[in-house]
């Protein structure tokens, strides 16, 4: 797989890291935020394991989509026919993938502008908005090429 072959450089490997400590970082800030920062450790022992599973799955995932989406351009290693169509998607996807989940931490604004009987299923089914933004940035690898087998894979049907 293309992505995975890009994760083999270590400038992208680190890019990937790097990409996916600072939003794993600002995630769990942007959860605090209404409460004061000094609440920044304690919010990750009120994490499920569930929540936690999700968390890091989905840090890792972006960090990767970046990784991957810098890679891609850098190398201009992208079917032509896919390159405007992926470019666009791929990144509506990551936007899209990186807003989603922070609904929870939104909650004081939603409460603002919805009335409250809407805006607190943002808190209850923060899982399932995580998972969705799982699957979209699962989505933006995907249409940027990322699954695509290189060259030399031998592919079996």
């Amino acid at each position: 797989m293309l992505v995975l072959q890009a994760l083999k450089e270590p400038k992208y490997l680190a890019l990937a890291v790097v990409f996916a400590v600072l939003v794993m970082s600002l995630y769990a800030f942007l959860q605090v935020l209404p409460q004061g920062v000094n609440n920044f450790w304690f919010w990750f022992t009120l994490l499920t394991p569930l929540a936690w599973l999700l968390y890091v799955v989905y840090g890792i995932l972006f960090g990767v989509t970046l990784s991957f989406f810098i890679w891609q351009r850098v190398k201009k290693n992208y079917p032509s026919s896919k390159a405007v169509k992926g470019g666009l998607l791929g990144a509506l996807g990551g936007v899209l993938g990186t807003t989603a989940p922070v609904c929870s931490a939104c909650l004081p604004w939603a409460v603002l502008l919805l009335p409250a009987s809407l805006a607190f299923p943002f808190v209850q089914y923060n899982s399932l908005i995580m998972t969705f933004s799982i699957g979209l940035l699962i989505l933006a690898l995907w249409l940027l090429g990322g699954f695509t087998p290189t060259p030399n894979e031998d592919i079996r049907t």
